[in-house]
């Protein structure tokens, strides 16, 4: 089975065309990790689920992780593929004219768990700029999402030969 890094394709262009949207001089308030739960999601492993009601337009979660370029994200994949991680957990974007990355596999925040749907996502990657003028992919709701529900993306990748190899894509 081939190797699924969120955003590799697709969800780049999507973040790029949001940019107008993005805030540069104060980050959103965010509901916190308190309003979610990570279990089980049936076939797809672990999952995050909203605990109580939450709006449309409301900002669910940073994405967490380690800040690289898209070249040491590249070398972290190959340590990762020695190490025997089958499933990164890399979100690939532009910033600043420059191909980025956050790497969150090895952190434990429960951003990482959400899951994707292309046909059903509730759910969309937004780029921020910290204060810093760092990027943040952060989540905002797309639909009112009620509770119990799972918090699912489209994870924006369209290569057929990864989704041949990961036909959970398709979904």
């Amino acid at each position: 089975m081939g190797r699924m890094i969120r955003g590799q394709t697709g969800i780049a262009e999507r973040v790029k065309r949001c940019r107008r949207n993005c805030t540069k001089k104060r980050l959103p308030v965010f509901l916190g990790e308190d309003a979610f739960i990570v279990k089980h999601a049936g076939g797809k492993g672990l999952g995050v689920f909203a605990v109580r009601p939450i709006s449309k337009g409301s900002w669910l979660l940073r994405y967490k992780g380690t800040l690289l370029t898209a070249r040491e994200a590249r070398s972290v994949s190959s340590d990762h593929d020695r190490r025997g991680i089958v499933m990164g957990y890399q979100f690939f974007f532009r910033h600043a004219d420059k191909s980025m990355c956050i790497d969150a596999t090895d952190s434990q925040h429960i951003s990482k768990r959400m899951n994707h749907s292309r046909l059903h996502p509730n759910a969309q990657p937004r780029l921020l700029t910290g204060t810093q003028k760092q990027p943040i992919i952060a989540f905002m709701a797309t639909e009112d999402i009620q509770e119990g529900k799972e918090i699912l993306f489209d994870y924006g990748e369209r290569n057929a030969r990864v989704i041949e190899a990961n036909p959970w894509l398709r979904e």
